[in-house]
């Protein structure tokens, strides 16, 4: 038997946060030692709507946030945990929305 990735990742004990940000709650789940280098993922948005269970569906009245939006938020949460240099990995639109948070 052969598990994927994501079987084995979403396994792993974590830490949710809703962190509230100018924009509203954004879902960060923590894994591992908080005391040692941190590698903040983000994925591409299509990916975290599956990986959002049980969330409640976006209403057609509800605010579309742009990439410099998403990179704004990104320094909001890296705030809230008092977090600076880490090493950041995203896919897709997710590096996109890094790579501009990083250029700033």
């Amino acid at each position: 038997m052969q598990l994927s990735f994501n079987k084995i990742f979403l396994r792993l004990p974590f830490e949710e946060h809703l962190v509230k940000t100018s924009s509203g709650f954004v879902s960060v789940a923590i894994y591992g030692d908080q005391e040692k280098p941190v590698l903040i993922t983000y994925p591409d948005l299509a990916l975290n709507q599956l990986l959002q269970l049980g969330a409640a569906a976006m209403s057609y009245n509800d605010p579309l946030l742009s990439v410099d939006d998403l990179a704004d938020l990104v320094a909001e949460v890296l705030d809230y945990f008092g977090r600076g240099a880490d090493i950041y990995m995203g896919v897709t639109i997710g590096a996109y929305v890094l790579t501009l948070f990083a250029v700033r």
